[in-house]
Protein backbone atom coordinates (compact mmCIF):
# COMPACT_ATOMS: atom_id res chain seq x y z
CA UNK A 1 0.00 0.00 0.00
CA UNK A 2 0.90 3.39 -0.83
CA UNK A 3 0.26 7.01 -0.05
CA UNK A 4 0.67 9.67 2.93
CA UNK A 5 2.43 8.51 6.45
CA UNK A 6 -0.46 8.15 8.58
CA UNK A 7 -0.89 10.17 11.52
CA UNK A 8 -1.45 8.87 14.00
CA UNK A 9 1.17 6.21 13.42
CA UNK A 10 -0.64 3.14 14.04
CA UNK A 11 -1.12 2.93 10.26
CA UNK A 12 -3.05 3.67 7.33
CA UNK A 13 -6.73 3.14 7.85
CA UNK A 14 -8.07 0.53 5.76
CA UNK A 15 -11.78 0.47 4.88
CA UNK A 16 -14.28 -2.00 4.07
CA UNK A 17 -18.24 -1.65 3.46
CA UNK A 18 -20.74 -3.22 1.32
CA UNK A 19 -23.36 -1.25 -0.95
CA UNK A 20 -26.30 -3.47 0.01
CA UNK A 21 -28.44 -1.89 3.02
CA UNK A 22 -28.10 -2.78 6.71
CA UNK A 23 -24.46 -3.56 6.22
CA UNK A 24 -21.80 -2.98 8.88
CA UNK A 25 -18.95 -0.68 7.44
CA UNK A 26 -15.14 -1.79 9.30
CA UNK A 27 -12.17 0.59 9.36
CA UNK A 28 -9.44 -1.22 10.10
CA UNK A 29 -5.89 0.53 11.65
CA UNK A 30 -2.97 -2.04 11.39
CA UNK A 31 0.25 -2.10 13.12
CA UNK A 32 3.13 -3.99 14.18
CA UNK A 33 1.92 -3.62 17.81
CA UNK A 34 -2.06 -4.18 17.66
CA UNK A 35 -4.64 -3.84 15.24
CA UNK A 36 -7.76 -1.85 15.50
CA UNK A 37 -11.19 -2.58 14.42
CA UNK A 38 -13.57 -0.10 14.52
CA UNK A 39 -17.11 -1.24 12.74
CA UNK A 40 -20.60 -0.83 12.91
CA UNK A 41 -22.16 2.57 14.81
CA UNK A 42 -20.18 2.20 18.30
CA UNK A 43 -17.49 -1.10 18.08
CA UNK A 44 -13.88 -0.70 18.87
CA UNK A 45 -11.68 -3.71 19.10
CA UNK A 46 -7.67 -4.04 20.05
CA UNK A 47 -6.04 -6.69 18.62
CA UNK A 48 -2.91 -6.68 21.29
CA UNK A 49 0.49 -7.91 20.32
CA UNK A 50 0.98 -8.97 23.84
CA UNK A 51 1.40 -13.03 23.87
CA UNK A 52 -0.12 -13.57 20.58
CA UNK A 53 1.81 -13.92 17.81
CA UNK A 54 1.40 -11.99 14.35
CA UNK A 55 -0.19 -14.38 12.88
CA UNK A 56 -3.12 -15.46 15.73
CA UNK A 57 -3.80 -11.83 16.36
CA UNK A 58 -4.46 -12.02 11.88
CA UNK A 59 -6.80 -15.15 12.71
CA UNK A 60 -8.99 -13.14 15.23
CA UNK A 61 -8.93 -10.39 12.58
CA UNK A 62 -10.39 -12.88 9.80
CA UNK A 63 -13.04 -14.13 12.36
CA UNK A 64 -14.13 -11.00 13.57
CA UNK A 65 -14.17 -9.98 9.54
CA UNK A 66 -15.72 -13.10 8.32
CA UNK A 67 -19.03 -12.70 11.33
CA UNK A 68 -18.91 -8.89 9.78
CA UNK A 69 -19.20 -10.01 6.46
CA UNK A 70 -21.88 -13.16 7.12
CA UNK A 71 -24.25 -11.14 8.65
CA UNK A 72 -23.22 -12.70 12.17
CA UNK A 73 -22.50 -9.02 13.38
CA UNK A 74 -24.86 -6.95 15.81
CA UNK A 75 -24.69 -4.08 18.46
CA UNK A 76 -26.87 -2.59 21.03
CA UNK A 77 -26.58 1.05 21.00
CA UNK A 78 -27.95 3.60 23.65
CA UNK A 79 -28.23 7.06 22.86
CA UNK A 80 -28.94 10.08 25.07
CA UNK A 81 -29.85 13.24 23.29
CA UNK A 82 -29.05 11.44 19.85
CA UNK A 83 -25.48 10.89 21.28
CA UNK A 84 -24.09 7.50 21.84
CA UNK A 85 -23.16 7.29 25.48
CA UNK A 86 -22.85 3.16 25.63
CA UNK A 87 -22.77 -0.10 23.17
CA UNK A 88 -22.20 -3.61 23.20
CA UNK A 89 -21.55 -6.06 20.04
CA UNK A 90 -22.11 -9.08 19.60
CA UNK A 91 -20.04 -11.38 17.15
CA UNK A 92 -20.90 -15.27 15.95
CA UNK A 93 -18.98 -17.70 14.55
CA UNK A 94 -19.67 -19.70 11.69
CA UNK A 95 -20.86 -22.60 14.48
CA UNK A 96 -23.76 -19.76 15.38
CA UNK A 97 -21.89 -19.39 19.30
CA UNK A 98 -20.69 -16.27 20.33
CA UNK A 99 -17.08 -15.49 20.45
CA UNK A 100 -16.58 -11.97 21.00
CA UNK A 101 -18.53 -8.89 23.06
CA UNK A 102 -17.08 -6.02 22.93
CA UNK A 103 -18.56 -2.88 25.01
CA UNK A 104 -17.41 0.70 24.93
CA UNK A 105 -18.85 3.02 28.03
CA UNK A 106 -18.51 6.86 26.94
CA UNK A 107 -17.93 8.83 29.64
CA UNK A 108 -18.64 7.80 33.59
CA UNK A 109 -22.49 8.97 33.30
CA UNK A 110 -22.45 5.90 31.36
CA UNK A 111 -21.73 3.31 33.92
CA UNK A 112 -25.28 4.42 35.69
CA UNK A 113 -28.42 3.84 33.75
CA UNK A 114 -29.75 7.21 32.27
CA UNK A 115 -34.20 6.78 32.16
CA UNK A 116 -33.25 9.41 28.70
CA UNK A 117 -30.98 6.80 27.54
CA UNK A 118 -33.05 5.89 23.98
CA UNK A 119 -32.25 1.72 23.52
CA UNK A 120 -31.16 0.43 19.11
CA UNK A 121 -30.78 -3.36 18.63
CA UNK A 122 -29.04 -3.79 14.96
CA UNK A 123 -29.19 -6.32 13.46
CA UNK A 124 -26.34 -6.08 10.19
CA UNK A 125 -26.96 -8.03 7.47
CA UNK A 126 -24.66 -9.99 5.33
CA UNK A 127 -22.62 -8.80 2.21
CA UNK A 128 -23.86 -9.68 -0.81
Amino acid sequence: MEGPSPNPPAGMPLELWCSAPNTARVIVHPSDDDIDVQMGEDTWIELLRGKKSRAERLEEFRRILEAVVSGRYEEIVWRVRGRIVRSKALLRGSDGKRFLTPREWHGLGALMPDPRAKRAHIKYEPYI
